[in-house]
């Protein structure tokens, strides 16, 4: 595991640290690390500096005793660092931030390389003779003749990757093209398929086939949904999977509803339910689903809805005395429900009255038992929560607390949210 010798913060002493900016290709042009202790914040810290050949410059600062950088500037913005409890999980996230910023240091480094002005001496003619200022314009001549060399060999260095880069260019816009060929094409395929263009009526079916929902069939002037269907024959499926003619540009095509496999002339189709998704089984002619209790007919009509689950309203809880310590006049108000985890498979609320020490009425509390995943008895505040103990925030009325009751269940039991 990679750490910090406070005792060494030099060159040295940080050699494994900016090993890691090497091998991740970030050259280091300069390092500042004397190992010198100041203050900040009252706290005793040392820093170190390096400057990379890109020009970004990072500050890194170590307090004593800790194995890890407190804090992190890059080119004076301090770093968001997720993580400075392991140092090697530090420095990922700073050489991160290193290499994302290096691209455009580089240009700018390129940049500022290919502006630089190429200095002309200038020679004095005042109190020098013709041979001195003869021998200072020779110099200035040579000097520029190797300026002129020194441009000519950066344009070289730069030529061969302008190349690449217009190759590059050339290849990604054919991409592009092809891309948008390609893109054409399917949309062409996509469009068609919500025609619902399937096959030729002159191409029959076979068993075994599957076909895909395209849209909603129809028979006759009613239109069925679900998901059932028979084969009424050969080839053919009624219900939501309804294989019926349509005529497109004056040719007849077949036309398909939903997903599912033919079968042979009269068998039923397995299909899901409409309320639940649950997989449905055949009953007197149609289908009916185990887990929801819809029922269908073989077109896919639904024939009965499912039963839902709900806790009855104010009127239909049960009524008790308020008890010891209720003020006069103010009832208890409970029920029972199915689909908990109590006694029965049973869950039940209860609406108590809450007096203070004197005996006046303060409002009423709001609790269950057996709700699933809390099987004990939970106090419930008016905005829905559950909490094990008996702070909870009362209800000015019963009726309030019945409907908080209706909303609790149908999260818990009938949507099955967890606790």
């Amino acid at each position: 595991m990679l750490t910090i010798n406070y005792e060494n913060m030099d060159k040295k002493g940080l050699k494994k640290v900016l090993d890691l900016f090497d091998k991740e290709g970030l050259p280091i042009a300069e390092v500042k690390a004397d190992n010198k202790q100041t203050r900040e914040s009252g706290f005793p810290i040392k820093q170190v500096t390096l400057t990379f050949e890109s020009g970004q410059v990072l500050l890194l600062k170590v307090k004593s005793g800790s194995p890890t950088f407190y804090q992190a500037k890059l080119n004076a913005k301090v770093l968001a660092i997720r993580d400075y409890k392991q140092l090697d999980n530090e420095m990922k996230e700073i050489i991160k931030y290193v290499q994302d910023n290096e691209p455009n240091y580089k240009k700018q480094k390129e940049k500022a390389d290919l502006k630089k002005k190429i200095a002309v001496p200038t020679i004095k003619a005042v109190n020098t003779t013709v041979a001195e200022q003869t021998t200072q314009l020779q110099a200035t001549v040579e000097s520029l003749k190797g300026q002129t060399e020194l441009a000519k060999t950066e344009i070289a260095t730069i030529a061969p990757v302008v190349a690449e880069k217009q190759t590059t260019l050339v290849g990604l816009n054919q991409q592009i093209s092809e891309a948008n060929a390609l893109s054409d094409e399917l949309t062409g395929k996509l469009d068609k398929a919500k025609q619902g263009i399937f096959e030729s009526a002159s191409q029959p079916l076979e068993t075994g086939t599957k076909v895909k929902v395209l849209g909603r069939s129809k028979k006759g002037d009613s239109t069925f949904s679900g998901n059932s269907g028979t084969i009424i024959d050969s080839g053919k499926v009624v219900g939501m999977g309804l294989a019926y003619d349509v005529n497109i540009d004056g040719a007849v095509h077949k036309q398909i509803a939903p997903e599912m496999l033919v079968l042979e002339s009269g068998d039923a189709v397995a299909a899901t339910c409409p309320e639940c998704g649950a997989t449905m089984t055949e009953c007197d002619g149609g289908m009916e689903c185990p887990e929801c209790g819809v029922k269908t007919d073989g077109d896919g009509v639904i024939l009965e809805a499912a039963a839902k689950l709900a806790l009855p309203g104010y009127s239909k809880w049960d009524t008790f005395a308020g008890g010891t310590g209720a003020a006069e006049g103010k009832n208890s108000y409970g029920i029972r429900a199915d689909g908990g985890v109590g006694p029965n498979g049973m869950v039940q609320f209860s609406v108590d009255p809450i007096s203070n020490s004197s005996g006046r009425h303060q409002g009423y509390s709001l609790k269950s038992f057996g709700l699933p995943g809390e099987p004990s008895w939970r106090w419930i505040s008016p905005t829905g929560m559950l909490s094990p103990n008996g702070n909870a925030r009362l209800f000015s009325r019963p009726q309030e607390a019945v409907k908080v009751a209706q909303e609790v269940y149908e999260k818990y039991v009938v949507n099955k949210e967890a606790a």
